[in-house]
C-alpha cells in the first residue's frame, strides 16, 4: 500500500467518523423524541441503537494498521462510515479495488 494512501486514510478517518456519528445522533434524538412510545420502550430502543452503533464504530475504528487499510476501507464502506464519494483521496489503484469490492458485495 502506498504511503500516501495510509496518510490519506489517517486524515479522513476523523472526518468520516464525525459525519457518521452526527447522523446516528440525529437518529437517536428522534428515538428520544418519539412521543408514541413509553419511556421504557424509548429507553430500550435507544439502548439497542447505541449498542449496535458502538459495535460498528469499534470494528471500523479500532486497531488500524497500515497492512489492513484495504480491509478497514471495505468494512467502513459496508457499515456506511464511508461512501464512494470519500474514495478520491486515495490512489487510483485503491479506489478501483474499493469500488470493485463495493459493487460486488
Amino acid at each position: 500500500m502506498d504511503e500516501s494512501d495510509w496518510k490519506a486514510f489517517r486524515r479522513i478517518v476523523p472526518e468520516v467518523r464525525e459525519r457518521y456519528i452526527q447522523k446516528r445522533n440525529a437518529e437517536i434524538k428522534a428515538l428520544l423524541e418519539d412521543s408514541d412510545l413509553s419511556h421504557t420502550e424509548t429507553f430500550w430502543n435507544v439502548h439497542e441503537k447505541v449498542t449496535k452503533e458502538a459495535d460498528i464504530l469499534q470494528s471500523c475504528l479500532d486497531g488500524h494498521r497500515r497492512s489492513r487499510i484495504t480491509a478497514f476501507i471495505f468494512e467502513m464502506l459496508d457499515a456506511g462510515l464511508m461512501d464512494l464519494g470519500d474514495l478520491p483521496v486515495f490512489s487510483s489503484e485503491l479506489q478501483d479495488r474499493a469500488k470493485f469490492w463495493y459493487e460486488g458485495r
